[in-house]
């Protein structure tokens, strides 16, 4: 009960926890498959050795589409796991939505004129150009960015105590660096 009343910010309903998290799932599901397929095809792009990490584009989608896919996944899981992990799992949508906007901000910084090859060939299926497809997966990203860290900011700023659950996710999350700060505090 005093949990409750020294915490200024409420958790926020469930179902919007549930309802972002399931959309991310979709959104990474979708754009992780769409990845795997445009990987597996012939075009001159995808050996093209990306300008940041050196590798060639074919294998850098498919690292990204199974990193998407496996956060996928844990979006997926089923509810009973799901309401135990909902910190790490929206840790996780942040930072590998922070990852793709630290990607996109690089390519910006070193002139980089080519349009985002993330949905692969489902801008075909679509019948969209790459400069639309482009801006889909900028939406994309701004929804996954604004919807994980609103939801991370409301959590973190719910009270001065951690469940065990919601501290095993933070201490699981700090080993890759996210919310580092906060775990140490807590313990």
């Amino acid at each position: 009960m005093s949990r409750f009343i020294h915490s200024t910010v409420q958790r926020p309903p469930l179902r919007m926890q549930q309802w972002f998290i399931f959309s991310a799932g979709f959104i990474l599901v979708v754009t992780g498959v769409a990845k795997l397929v445009g990987s597996t095809g012939d075009a001159s792009i995808l050996r093209v050795h990306d300008p940041i990490l050196g590798l060639p584009f074919r294998q850098l989608l498919m690292l990204v589409a199974a990193a998407e896919i496996i956060v996928a996944c844990l979006c997926f899981s089923p509810l009973r796991v799901w309401a135990r992990i909902v910190p790490l799992i929206t840790a996780m949508v942040a930072g590998l939505a922070s990852a793709f906007l630290a990607y996109r901000a690089v390519l910006w910084v070193i002139g980089w004129k080519r349009p985002c090859g993330c949905l692969g060939h489902l801008t075909d299926v679509l019948g969209v150009s790459a400069e639309t497809a482009d801006w889909i997966a900028v939406g994309l990203l701004a929804y996954l960015l604004a919807g994980s860290y609103g939801l991370l900011l409301v959590e973190l700023r719910r009270g001065g105590t951690m469940s065990a659950a919601r501290l095993k996710a933070a201490r699981l999350c700090s080993r890759v660096g996210l919310l580092n700060h906060k775990v140490r505090e807590h313990e």
